[in-house]
């Protein structure tokens, strides 16, 4: 855990440029008069570091990714596998890991080391998603027997009460929620193959539901059937808008609270493209993260739908990434990537220039 230091890109451009410069004064030293060296030194060192700050801001602006380490417990880094989802305590900026394979939930604190784990005695079911509130508290969404179940549970993961759901305008052959999403004090849950999406209170009242289908107008596609377009990342900013992933259209989408829809992004294999998107999260400045399964990059697109860099490639080393699949991202600017082929769940720093 090497901190901030650990993967600087502007002093790798900034070591590129003093190479170049030390190559041409070093050269033309020899031809000069001694009267003639304070001049050749100011203008040498003008032209060297103007282009260097202004073109490494203006490619950069605004962002410089670091790369920090991985979730680690006292044996190292833990090789989580495809399928890992993760959530934040926002206020503690704990960060909870969920793998299937492995099953329960594992919770690293800050610095990137395990400190509780709960669940793999499979007494709440499979865990397939959960939200944590203002107290530590967990809202917990898991398969059982084929059926789902919402369950409230305190910090240690013991279970409360189970929240029945009613008011909802689906039939629980229609609606099977995956995720569930804890913003602002509104409790959404989110069924991304079927693409519905429900507002509930706390005790399980439905408060509001969207039909994304029908709103972004893919029921009306030559063809279509429930499940025919689906999501694979999901997230939904303070503002209430709510932010998904389509693989198969390679677009990902906004829609607010009253139904405007967005689509931003494109396929292709080149900078700012889409290969297969999968996760996505949505910051407190408004930055955008979308993760890409096939290009092995993490992509981020500004407020305004506009795509701003990208960082990442197809490695195992440091700040490499593999089929990276999920992502949520702290208050501070944290990003957590979980990613395939065990390479477990890889943290980078936004440092907001």
């Amino acid at each position: 855990m090497n901190g901030l230091d650990a993967y600087p890109i502007k002093k790798l451009e900034y070591e590129q440029m003093e190479s170049i410069g030390k190559s041409l004064f070093n050269g033309a030293l020899g031809k000069m008069k001694a009267k003639e060296y304070a001049k050749f030194k100011i203008a040498l060192f003008s032209a060297v570091l103007f282009p260097f700050i202004f073109c490494s801001q203006a490619r950069v602006y605004g962002f410089t990714v670091y790369y920090l380490y991985k979730l680690a417990n006292f044996s190292g880094g833990i090789p989580y596998g495809f399928g890992t989802q993760l959530a934040l305590d926002q206020n503690t900026g704990e960060v909870y890991v969920l793998d299937p394979s492995r099953g329960g939930v594992n919770i690293f604190n800050t610095h990137g080391m395990e400190t509780y784990k709960f669940g793999d005695d499979t007494n709440l079911g499979t865990i397939t998603s959960l939200a944590v509130d203002k107290k530590g508290n967990m809202f917990i969404l898991s398969y059982v027997g084929g059926y789902y179940s919402l369950d409230f549970c305190n910090y240690r993961g013991e279970l409360e009460h189970t929240i029945k759901l009613s008011g909802l305008p689906w039939s629980s052959a229609q609606f099977k929620p995956n995720k569930v999403i804890l913003v602002g004090g509104r409790l959404y849950l989110v069924d991304m193959v079927d693409l519905y999406v429900a507002q509930i209170d706390k005790n399980g009242a439905c408060l509001k539901t969207w039909d994304l289908n029908k709103i972004c107008g893919w029921d009306k596609m030559k063809g279509f059937a429930p499940g025919s377009v689906s999501a694979f990342g999901f997230a939904i900013d303070r503002e209430g808008n709510m932010y998904f992933t389509v693989p198969t259209s390679f677009r990902a989408y906004k829609v607010t609270p009253d139904g405007k829809v967005y689509g931003f992004g494109h396929g292709g294999d080149g900078p700012g493209a889409f290969g297969v998107v999968s996760g996505i999260a949505v910051d407190d400045k408004g930055y955008i993260y979308v993760a890409d399964r096939l290009r092995c990059v993490i992509l981020i697109f500004r407020k305004n739908l506009q795509f701003l860099r990208e960082f990442g490639n197809r490695s195992y080393a440091a700040g490499g990434l593999i089929v990276p699949t999920d992502l949520v991202v702290a208050r501070d600017g944290t990003l957590y990537v979980s990613e395939g082929g065990n390479s477990g769940v890889d943290v980078f720093r936004m440092g907001y220039d």
